[in-house]
């Protein structure tokens, strides 16, 4: 008698064991999600010759482990970027960049810490 119970407690502790396990899997995925609500756009200082433009860029939320930055997307050149940060609701400004051609584009990228 005291064998069956043995066994059925061990079949119902196993039951619950095997239920909880999805829930792992997405705390798993959340503790590891990387995001935030981000934005960057072109800035203009007026020069004599072609304009010197940076990306200033800002986050109003980011994930405790992301990271963003700013990027100015310049044709046939390396694109500018502002420095990789955590804190929000600062905006944060790369370089100066003289566009001859095409630097119009801005984006963000965010990626984790």
């Amino acid at each position: 008698m005291t064998q069956v119970i043995r066994t059925k407690a061990a079949a119902l502790l196993l039951a619950f064991l095997t239920s909880l396990a999805p829930f792992s899997v997405v705390n798993a995925q959340y503790a590891t999600a990387v995001g935030g609500s981000c934005d960057s756009k072109r800035v203009e200082r007026e020069i004599w010759g072609p304009n010197s433009y940076p990306v200033r860029a800002w986050c109003s939320s980011l994930q405790s482990d992301s990271r963003a930055k700013g990027i100015l997307d310049i044709a046939s050149e390396p694109d500018m970027n502002t420095q990789w940060f955590t804190r929000v609701n600062v905006s944060y400004t790369s370089d100066f960049y003289r566009c001859t051609f095409s630097c119009t584009n801005t984006r963000e990228e965010i990626k984790q810490r």
